[in-house]
């Protein structure tokens, strides 16, 4: 169990789940670990794509596929599931097989301009009702 969390807290995927399938430690063959098992191979894989992609604009799901060692659709999966969630700023391009960062701050941006916007619409409809 040592072994599994030195390998959660330094984003060791590879590790990771070498320890969880190593036969001499019997993790999967206890019942009651086998039920967070999933969720935290899930949160695993999760950080390790959120590391992997930071540095990029613009990166081939088929290489994170390979990093991750699941197929693309199972990236693509993850990958829509954080876009849901904002953890990451981005489109996912399926005929080319990309995913596009847009980055945080042309998020900020476009928040912030959607608040002028919506200023303005308010401040309009003040002018036309007196």
């Amino acid at each position: 169990m040592q072994n599994l969390r030195a390998a959660y807290d330094a984003n060791d995927l590879v590790s990771f789940e070498r320890t969880l399938s190593d036969k001499s430690n019997q993790i999967l063959a206890d019942p009651f670990i086998m039920s967070y098992v999933e969720p935290l191979r899930h949160r695993m894989r999760e950080q390790v794509l959120l590391a992997l992609v930071r540095p990029y604009r613009r990166i081939r799901v088929s290489f994170v596929a390979n990093e991750l060692k699941l197929n693309q659709a199972e990236v693509e999966l993850l990958l829509v599931e954080l876009i849901l969630d904002k953890r990451i700023f981005g489109k996912i391009d399926q005929i080319n097989g990309f995913l596009l960062l847009s980055g945080e701050s042309n998020s900020i941006a476009s928040k912030k301009y959607d608040a002028i916007d919506k200023w303005t619409t308010t401040l309009e409809a003040l002018t036309f009702q007196n």
